[in-house]
């Protein structure tokens, strides 16, 4: 199974039973990387090794985590065995970003603005197919607020889009979460 993570490189991966086995991590041009094989916990593995099939439950199973950084930007991409199926999860973090539009993914758009330390949600716009809730801190009687969090869903997809204020810096953080379907992978 090979993933693209959002424009920082690729992910491969295969199953081995219970056990997920990075086949390999390339990053793109510009990009750095940091392997962790959470089995093991080294935060150097170059392969999740599949040393006892046995002894293994849903509990304790491996999972796979790559991290690509650049500058102000990070993407993780996490790959686990959850009630027998693949899931994957991407989280894309900004430091230090601009207000303004985000685009979540393929689910839709999230607009918000900064007031000094506070922000402001302006809009949000879920792409066809998608429903979306959003959530605010409310620190005043004019619905400005700390941090802004709107999740939109799809089936079982699921993309949480989050911005805050954290030391004095807007941090935006997107998370996107899915089951991979095996048999097209």
């Amino acid at each position: 199974m090979k993933f693209t993570v959002n424009g920082a490189g690729e992910v491969e991966i295969r199953r081995d039973g219970n056990q997920l086995v990075l086949v390999e991590a390339r990053p793109n041009a510009g990009w750095e990387i940091e392997i962790e094989d959470e089995e093991n916990g080294d935060g150097s593995a170059d392969e999740v090794e599949d040393d006892d099939e046995e002894g293994h439950t849903e509990e304790d199973e491996s999972a796979i985590e790559v991290t690509f950084s650049q500058g102000d930007r990070e993407v993780e991409f996490e790959a686990a065995i959850v009630d027998g199926r693949v899931a994957i999860e991407v989280e894309e973090t900004w430091h230090d970003a601009a207000a303004g539009t985000f685009t979540v993914g393929e689910a839709g758009t999230v607009e918000v603005r900064r007031d000094g330390d506070r922000l402001i949600l302006v809009g949000v716009i879920a792409n066809e197919g998608w429903d979306f809730e959003a959530e605010r801190e409310e620190v005043d009687d004019e619905a400005t607020e700390e941090e802004v969090e709107v999740t939109f869903t799809r089936d079982d997809r699921e993309v949480e889009f989050e911005a805050m204020i954290e030391n004095g810096e807007l941090e935006i953080e997107i998370e996107t979460k899915w089951y991979v379907d095996e048999g097209r992978a």
